[in-house]
């Protein structure tokens, strides 16, 4: 299922609906925290919308994952 949501997320992020591709990225955080992907996607969403200590906490989380 995650990877379904996954890929919407994606799909939404190329087609810029970013607000909608970081709430499903957070819902697969809510499932699996340490989902790389979802980590590292949101990550990127938050630092371009200039909240650069949540991204740079879900980097982190995310380098932790997979380094």
């Amino acid at each position: 299922m995650n990877e379904a949501i996954l890929q919407d997320a994606m799909r939404l992020r190329r087609a810029g609906r970013l607000a909608e591709a970081a709430a499903l990225y957070s819902a697969i955080l809510r499932e699996q925290p340490r989902h790389f992907e979802a980590l590292h996607a949101l990550g990127i969403l938050r630092y371009q919308a200039g909240a650069l200590d949540e991204a740079e906490r879900l980097i982190g989380e995310a380098v932790l994952v997979n380094p």
